[in-house]
C-alpha cells in the first residue's frame, strides 16, 4: 500500500564539492477547507548559499511562503503527464503501476531531477520511527564495472540487498554502496538520504534494503533497480526533523 505524500523536500547539489543540500518544502495544505500548495525555503538553504546556491527563479525571495491552489511550474514541469505513450511504463518503471499515483508521489519517486539543473526531490519515509519505509531508485550504476550490471539483470523481487559505508568514496566519504548476497557492488544509496541514515547501525538487524523492481534495458540506466528500505529509529529520533529541515521563516 502506498501512503499519499504530502510533503516533499527539494535538495541543491553543489557542483563542486558535490556536496547535496535541503534546502526547501513543498506540502500540501488546507486554507478555507481547500488543498494548496506551499513552497518554504527551509533553513538548510542558509547553509547551502555558502556553497553558491541561490534561490530558484520561481521562488526568489528566501523569507517568503508561497501559496497556490495548483501545482507550481517549477514542479510541474518535472512529471512525466499522462497523456505522454511513455506514461504507463514509467509508471510501471517506478513501481506504481495500479496505484493512483499523484504528482507529488511521481515526484518523489523519479527524483524530478532535471539535466538542466542540480535539484532533485524526495519525501521523507512513510510510515513511523518503528516502522519508517523509503522507496529509491539504485544510484552510480553507470559508474560500476560491468558486473554490477550483469548482476543486476539476475536480482529478483525481494531479494536483500547489503548496506557498506563507503569511506573512501572519493566524493562523499559518507556514501552508502549495496551490493548483492554474492558480494557484487551494485549501486548506491541516494546521497540526499545518507544524513537521515548516518545514526543507523547496519548489521543484521539495522535497515533493511530490498530489491522492489528491476527494470532491464531499454529502460534508462538510473531507473535499473528500484529499491525499498525499512528501518526503525532509536527512541526520540525521526529522519528529516533536524534543524536544517525547519523553515527559514516559521
Amino acid at each position: 500500500m502506498n501512503t499519499p505524500i504530502t510533503q516533499l523536500f527539494i535538495a541543491w547539489q553543489d557542483t563542486v564539492g558535490r556536496g547535496i543540500y535541503p534546502v526547501a518544502r513543498l506540502r500540501v495544505i488546507e486554507r478555507a477547507g481547500v488543498s494548496a500548495f506551499e513552497f518554504r525555503y527551509i533553513r538548510g538553504a542558509l547553509r547551502a548559499s555558502a556553497q553558491g546556491f541561490v534561490p530558484f527563479d520561481s521562488f526568489p525571495e528566501l523569507q517568503k511562503s508561497y501559496v497556490s491552489q495548483e501545482l507550481f511550474p517549477f514542479f510541474k514541469n518535472r512529471v512525466m503527464q499522462p497523456n505522454r505513450p511513455d506514461f504507463a511504463g514509467y509508471v510501471d518503471e517506478l513501481g506504481l503501476a495500479g496505484v493512483e499515483a499523484g504528482p507529488l508521489m511521481l515526484l518523489a519517486r523519479s527524483g524530478g531531477t532535471r539535466a538542466t539543473d542540480r535539484v532533485e526531490i524526495y519525501a521523507a519515509p512513510s510510515g513511523d520511527a518503528d516502522s519508517c519505509v523509503w522507496h529509491f531508485l539504485l544510484r552510480a550504476v553507470r559508474h560500476l564495472p560491468p558486473s554490477a550490471e550483469e548482476r543486476i539483470g539476475r536480482l529478483t523481487a525481494g531479494e536483500r540487498l547489503y548496506v557498506m559505508r563507503d569511506v573512501q568514496n572519493e566524493f562523499n566519504p559518507h556514501a552508502l554502496l549495496l551490493r548483492s548476497d554474492d558480494k557484487v557492488n551494485l549501486g548506491y544509496i541516494p546521497d540526499l538520504l545518507v544524513d537521515g541514515l548516518s545514526s543507523l547501525d547496519f548489521d543484521e538487524a539495522g535497515p533493511v534494503v530490498t530489491v522492489a523492481r528491476v527494470n532491464p534495458p531499454p529502460s534508462p540506466v538510473q531507473h535499473r533497480v528500484l529499491c525499498e528500505l525499512r528501518a526503525v529509529w532509536p527512541a526520540g529520533k525521526h529522519p528529516f526533523s533536524g534543524e536544517q529541515y525547519r523553515p527559514i521563516v516559521e
